[in-house]
Order: structure tokens, then sequence, then C-alpha cells
């Protein structure tokens, strides 16, 4: 029995030593099938053949299987991984190939023997690990050539005029490749070279115009024994248009506004160059954006409404300019337009009032609060925090960020602050980037509170003098104390300290400070008192019973009465005119002696005209005069009886005279002699 079970792993191995391919096939129970073992391949074998083949089995049918190369001795990359695929022939088996990659050039005289080592396991079975040997036979043939490049015509390259320096255009085509062969272009006038593993490498130089721009190559390839072939090789320069066009930056971002009617410019894109024109090459089915073709300006072919195209917020162009004479001449760039939603919805902001009280002793900087604030509109819109208030309030705090912080000391000593109720208001605007701007007010309203942070101040003046007969509550003077804190100079008086149990002499108002004597005082018992005065300050904290106070020492000065002399004062009253008073009367007392004169000069000048009259009326009357000249107690009838006889006579004139002393004219009567001036 156990020759028999181990007469298919034989079978196998001779096999195997006769040929290339091998396929095994053997009972399920060991994991891996086959292996160990060794295969032999040529050295003439092609990339992609395959050198070996075997199965794995597992228990249970899984396509979780792994088989990996682990190993290759000596290290090389000619083995491809191994490819795994369902076996054909073992139930619950995977068949396991072995290929050479591309890169292989198995060459005998350099190494004849590899040893692979393969790892295999199944899921939930044993890790198995085992060595496949792979031996390469050595050949000994002519260098063949192959292809087009064996063919009468040969084969033809297209090389552009501004190839790199010796960059590889061809490599010679053999039916394998053999170490020890030499390749050479014969007649060999052009500028191309070929290296030692038949690349053809273009010109060290360059090409320059004084080149053709086809060439024809003989190339002949010879191996160590002497044996050769030959083939042709034309190569074309073509010539190539410089590239001009190039956009001035790779890449564009642009926001846009939704709703803003269809046809509306978005952007412009902009290449240098020659007969440039612009299109959009991806994505290749787009309806919402157009190009135009000459200026690269870019516009909307639809409103752009997110609620109708929600696959509008945001999209990405693949923009291509070219030169219209020469289409292989572009170059692309990317554009990114993004879609804003309407800005229609003012930030919303948590808290929406801010209170608070802070004792005017709160340090700058300090934050009071964190706002958290929102657009309702979008979730990555920037939001713009800036403080307003009036001019005491604007300054006092700052936003840095979304926290609200003290800028400036919060002083509760003025009556500035008084006047506003220790109440510092501002506004916080809260505004969002987006078009049309959106802002949300957030109100600041805080109270400060007091802090007693200065003592009282004992005041400048501390001397002071009474007199010895002062009576009972004669005031001495006032102790004025001082204190910054609001309320200014709220401060409590009292003496600190007496005489034992004897009456003090002074007494202090504790509102006042008033200094008022209390006893009789005796010049000759004491002269001098020295007193100290507590000054306590309250209602400067909002601790009531957090006082700050100070003791100040003042002197007070006894004097001897004195008798004072008896003073008797008398007012002596005098008028002492002004100037243009005296003006005024000088030139009134002249104008009053003027009329004066021009009065008496008229009185002069009637006296003198009237005595005329009296004389022609005292001749008339002669003979009546001796009637006149009677008894005093006869006068007054005479008199009425002249009158009422003058007054009968003017009656009557029967003459016109003038009087040669004033020239006047006068009436007169010839019978009784009566006259009148005319």
């Amino acid at each position: 029995m156990g020759v028999f079970r181990h007469l298919p792993l034989l079978l196998l191995l001779i096999l195997g030593t006769s040929g290339v391919f091998i396929r095994a096939t053997a009972p399920p129970y060991p994991a891996l099938l086959d292996l160990p073992r060794t295969v032999n391949v040529s050295e003439n074998a092609p990339p992609g053949m395959s050198i070996a083949e075997f199965i794995l089995n597992c228990t249970h049918l899984n396509s979780n299987i792994s088989v990996t190369l682990q190993s290759v001795t000596p290290p090389t990359a000619f083995f491809n991984p191994p490819a795994i695929s369902p076996s054909d022939t073992v139930d619950k088996g995977y068949s396991i190939k072995i290929t050479l990659s591309p890169a292989a050039a198995l060459d005998a005289r350099q190494v004849n023997q590899y040893t692979l080592v393969l790892q295999a396991q199944c899921p939930a079975e044993e890790l198995v690990e085992t060595q496949l040997f792979v031996q390469v036979r050595p050949e000994d043939a002519a260098p063949q050539c192959m292809g087009k490049f064996a063919s009468a015509d040969g084969d033809l390259v297209e090389v552009p005029e501004n190839v790199a320096p010796l960059l590889p255009i061809y490599t010679v085509i053999l039916q394998r490749l053999v170490c020890g062969l030499r390749f050479t272009i014969e007649d060999n006038n052009s500028p191309f070279s070929i290296s030692s593993s038949g690349q053809v490498l273009a010109p060290e130089t360059g090409f320059s115009l004084r080149h053709h721009n086809q060439f024809r190559l003989q190339i002949l390839v010879t191996d160590r024994r002497g044996r050769n072939c030959s083939g042709i090789l034309k190569v074309q320069v073509l010539h190539v248009h410089q590239p001009r066009v190039n956009f001035t930056v790779p890449w564009q971002a642009v926001m846009v506004q939704e709703n803003t009617g269809p046809m509306q410019r978005i952007t412009e894109v902009s290449a240098s160059g020659d007969n440039v024109r612009y299109k959009i090459i991806a994505p290749a089915f787009h309806r919402l954006y157009t190009i135009n073709s000459r200026t690269g300006e870019i516009r909307n072919t639809y409103n752009v409404d997110l609620g109708q195209f929600p696959e509008a917020a945001y999209t990405q162009l693949l923009v291509q300019a070219y030169d219209m004479l020469h289409p292989s001449d572009s170059a692309t760039m990317m554009l990114n337009i993004t879609v804003l939603k309407a800005n229609v919805l003012a930030p919303r902001c948590s808290p929406a009032v801010f209170v608070a009280q802070l004792p005017e002793t709160t340090p700058i900087d300090r934050t009071l609060m964190t706002l958290t604030c929102m657009d309702p509109d979008v979730s990555n819109s920037s939001l713009h925090y800036q403080v307003e208030g009036d001019q005491k309030s604007r300054y006092i705090f700052r936003m840095k960020g979304h926290q609200l912080q003290v800028n400036a000391t919060l002083d509760y000593d003025s009556e500035s602050i008084a006047a506003a109720g220790f109440q510092y208001v501002a506004t916080i605007l809260v505004t969002d980037s987006r078009q049309p701007s959106q802002t949300t007010s957030v109100s600041v309203l805080v109270t400060v509170t007091p802090v007693n942070e200065y003592p009282p101040a004992c005041p400048v003046h501390s001397t002071f003098s009474v007199r010895e007969d002062a009576a009972f509550g004669y005031v001495i003077g006032f102790v004025n104390g001082t204190d910054w804190d609001y309320p200014f100079n709220s401060i409590i008086y009292s003496l600190i300290g007496g005489a034992g149990g004897s009456l003090p002499a002074f007494y202090i108002g504790p509102r006042s400070g008033r200094i008022c004597v209390l006893r009789p005082l005796d010049y000759e018992r004491q002269t001098t008192y020295h007193l100290t005065v507590k000054l306590q300050d309250v209602h400067n904290d909002v601790d009531p019973t957090f006082q700050r106070s100070v003791s100040c020492s003042i002197t007070i000065n006894v004097q001897t009465p004195r008798k004072e002399p008896l003073v008797i004062t008398r007012t002596d009253y005098f008028w002492e005119p002004t100037p243009w008073f005296m003006v005024v009367l000088t030139i009134s007392g002249i104008l009053l002696l003027a009329a004066l004169g021009w009065l008496a000069w008229g009185l002069l000048c009637w006296s003198i005209r009237r005595e005329p009259t009296q004389l022609l009326l005292q001749d008339r009357s002669l003979p009546h005069t001796a009637s006149v000249k009677r008894e005093k107690g006869d006068l007054h009838d005479l008199s009425k009886e002249m009158d009422s006889s003058s007054i009968l006579s003017l009656g009557q004139f029967d003459g016109r005279a003038q009087d040669p002393l004033t020239g006047r004219e006068y009436l007169f009567n010839s019978s009784t002699g009566a006259r009148r001036w005319t």
C-alpha cells in the first residue's frame, strides 16, 4: 500500500523532467499538492510563459485563500505572483500557476537555477510553505531579427524634432535576447547611435536645421560566434509646433448667488497664445453653463435655483484653451463654481441679551461671555462681530472672535457713570459675509458695582485757633477729609481718646467735620490741644461692612482775649461829579445866562417903548389928576372912574400920529386926548 500511495508523485516527477508545462493531480488529502519539485525552463522562454501549475486543495471552498511568492533565490523580478483560479479537475481545489514576468530574460550562463519559496493557506487551516526549483536550460542559437524590422521595407518610427538628446527612440526586435550580442549601424552618416542592448538613441546634440527629416538606418546584429541578422529602421523627424497656449492661472474658484436670472456673467478665463479659442471639455454633458469660444466669458444658461437644481451647488468645469490653427497646442484649467443660497435670514445668536454685574476692579482682557452664532441660510458662512454703543460704552468692551471681553477700566468713581445709573449699555452687531448681508443685534447691559479702593485722606489744614472766652458751641473750624471713592467724601468723623473721665473740651460733627467748643477753656491752664480725628469712609463698597479709615492729628491753640479800642466812625458825604457832567453843566449855564440876557434886553426895550406912552397919558389926564390926588379912602373909587372913562374914551379915535422917540404910530381922540398904539 505504501508503494502505491507514492506512485502518482513519482510519475509527476518523471513527467516534469521532460518538459516545461506540468499539470499534477493527486488525492485531496494534502493542502498543497505536487510540491516541492523541480521544473526545467529554456533560457529562450518568452515573458508571460507558464512554467509550473499545481493544485491547492482546501477543506471548504472559499474565495479567501492565500498563495504568495515569499522569496526568489537569487533575487530577481523574472517571476509573476502566483495566479489563482478554481480547479476544473479537483473538487474543492484551486489551480495555482507560475508565469514569467515581462522583465524575464533568462540566461543559463548567468543563473542556471532559481529557488522559489511559496506559502499557501486555506481559511481556518494551517499555513503551508514549500519550494519550487526552476532550472534554466541553455540554448545555443543564432540571433534572429523579427517583425517589420526584418522585412524588406523595414520598420518606421516617427520622432519629434524636439526629442531629448540620447533618448531611446526604438528597440531592435529579436526572437530572443541573447547575451553577448553586438549592435552596429552600418554606413552611419546619421546622427543616431545604438546601445549594447539594441536601443536606437536620439542625436546627442539634438536635431538641427542641417539634418534631413528622414533617415534610413541599416542595423546589424552579431553574436559571439559571428552569426548575425540585420534589419532596416526608417526614422521620420516630425516638425513640432511650439506650444504657446497657456492659462495665466491653473485653477479658479468662483462663488455666485442663486436666483440671479439666466445668462448672467459668472467669470471670464484667460489664456495666452495665438488664435486662442475656449471650450468646456468636462463634464461632457453639462447644461448649466456656457462659454464664449472667443472671449472665454462663462455665463449660466438657466436661472440657477438650488431648489430646482440641487446639483448646481458645486460644479467643477474643465476648460480648455487651444490654438485654432494647431489644436494640439492646448492647455487646461479647472474652474470651481459654488452657488450660494440666497441670504434671507439674519444670524441667530445665543444669548440674545447679555446682562451682568461686574465690580469696578474687573481686569482688562477678561472674557465676559462666549457668543454662539450661526447663519440659518448656510452653515459655513463667516460672521463678523463688532461692538457699537455711545461714546461712554463703545470702548469699554471689545470682541475677540466671538468672545466679549473687557477693553477698558470699569470706572465706578465718576460723575458721568453715576448719571448713567452705573450702567454700560452696548450692542454687538453680528453680520454674515453673504450678499445681501444680514445683521443681528445682541444687547449688552453691564452694571458696575462699587469697590472701596481708596482710604480717606487727611486734610491739609490741621491747626486751629480759639479764644479762651469762646462760648459753648462756638465753631472753631472744619476737618475737611477727602475720599476718591464714589460717593465722594462720604466720611464719618470722630475724636479718638480723651482726658479720662473728664468732660472733653471739643466736639466734632460726625458728618460735617465741624469742631465746636464743648466746655469753657482756660488759657492759663492749657494753651494747646492735640487731638486725633478718625476718618472712616462709608457707602463705598457693595459690602456695607467693608470700610477704610485713617487717623489724622490736629492742633487747637487757645488765645489771651484782649480789649479792643472803641472806634467811632463818621462818614462825610460829598458829591464829586464826573467830567462829562461838568461839561454839560457849563454849557447849560452859558445857555441860561444867554437866555437871561436876552430876556433883560427885551424887558429894557419894552420899558423904553412904554415910557412915552405913559407921558402922553399923563399929559392928557392932567386936568383930572387933582380929583385923583385925594384921600386914600377915595382912591379906589377914583381908579374905577378913570378906568371907565378911559375905556369909554378909547372907543372913539379921530386922529393918528407918530411917537417921536420910538417911531411907533398911535391913534388919539382929539377931544379927550386918549391914545392907542397901533
